[in-house]
């Protein structure tokens, strides 16, 4: 149980009851630049880090989201991209104990593109890069996420 909205003879609002979610499995929502997709692939390596974490946590790539988007987390930083075009990259967490507690926790995430997984069905072909000029690669740097409980359906 992640959170109580509505007490013993409380009227239940939008919001439900309460909010449950699964912490023993959390994944890590990565928002990774459109440019980069190409190089991502399910399987590889994460590495999850923040400053409330004594650590950096492991992780590996278990979808690749099929939508672009502007950014949802938003850095301090005032000369930050925020019309950033961004794709949902979500990341299962090898242990997620020193998490379990934290779950909204703003990360960032650095996927390890060197890393090539077992051949896997090749991306569609509008996330392909064009064939002229492809943009610079970045995807070695890390990415602000969010941390998530795993759904529980």
């Amino acid at each position: 149980m992640l959170e109580i909205h509505a007490e013993d003879g409380e009227a239940v609002g939008a919001q439900g009851i309460l909010d449950v979610g699964q912490t023993q499995a959390m994944n890590v929502v990565a928002e990774v630049y459109e440019t980069d997709i190409p190089q991502i692939r399910p399987g590889q390596a994460a590495l999850i880090s923040s400053s409330v974490l004594s650590q950096p946590l492991s992780g590996r790539v278990k979808t690749i989201g099929l939508r672009i988007n502007k950014k949802d987390v938003l850095e301090s930083d005032p000369v930050a991209d925020t019309d950033a075009r961004v794709v949902e990259v979500e990341i299962r967490l090898d242990d997620p104990t020193p998490l379990a507690t934290l779950t909204n926790l703003q990360v960032n995430v650095t996927i390890d593109t060197a890393d090539v997984p077992s051949p896997g069905p090749p991306a569609p072909s509008f996330l392909k890069p064009a064939p002229a000029s492809p943009a610079p690669s970045e995807a070695g740097r890390p990415s602000p996420s969010i941390l998530a409980p795993e759904d529980t359906n």
